[in-house]
């Protein structure tokens, strides 16, 4: 973790899902009290979205081999955190929601091939411990992202916690720039130090 690449890919996937989970920790309410949804469009919601979680995983894992890591990284953090904006305002039109659901769920999950990517690259020697330490990240995001969502339920109101989210998710936007920025500095480094 002294490696700030490193560091900052572990912060990326922490953002993600506390940003993905302030709004996910809480449908529940969320389609109760703007879409009137009960026990079976509940269900029906939920197949749906990890339908499309499961399929995430795999678009994650060929995107990161066909267009790079880094660059699958920042355009799902961008595409995520601009659904989670969305997704009160198709509340009025339930296909909408159902789309703006799908594309949601795809994303949420798209991020962690990539990631562990970006960490076998820039820490090759450590890799193995690197994979458990993001699954950590991942669920400690998960743990702070329910948190933050409950005070905003407490506070505000279950149609905030989208855009809460949201803002959470550009923190990770932040944190992969910052790890790719480092990276980059790093290798700089190393071949001026190799050219002397």
């Amino acid at each position: 973790l002294k490696n700030r690449s490193v560091l900052f890919a572990h912060f990326t996937t922490f953002f993600f899902l506390a940003g993905h989970f302030t709004l996910y920790g809480f449908l529940t309410p969320f389609s109760t009290t703007l879409l009137g949804f009960e026990g079976f469009m509940i269900t029906m919601m939920y197949l749906l979205y990890g339908i499309a979680a499961v399929t995430g995983g795999g678009i994650g894992g060929f995107s990161s081999d066909r267009y790079g890591a880094e660059r699958t990284i920042i355009t799902t953090t961008i595409l995520l955190s601009g659904v989670l904006l969305l997704i009160p305002y198709t509340t009025k039109f339930l296909p909408l929601f159902f789309i703006a659901l799908l594309i949601w769920g795809v994303l949420s999950w798209v991020i962690t091939p990539p990631v562990q990517s970006f960490l076998i690259q820039v820490a090759p020697e450590t890799s193995d411990i690197q994979q458990s330490l993001n699954n950590a990240a991942l669920h400690f995001g998960i743990a702070f992202g329910t948190l933050i969502g409950s005070l905003i339920i407490e506070r505000f109101s279950v149609e905030q916690n989208a855009t809460f989210g949201s803002i959470i998710v550009l923190l990770s936007l932040l944190s992969i720039f910052l790890a790719i920025h480092h990276q980059r500095e790093t290798t700089v480094k190393k071949r001026v130090l190799k050219n002397r």
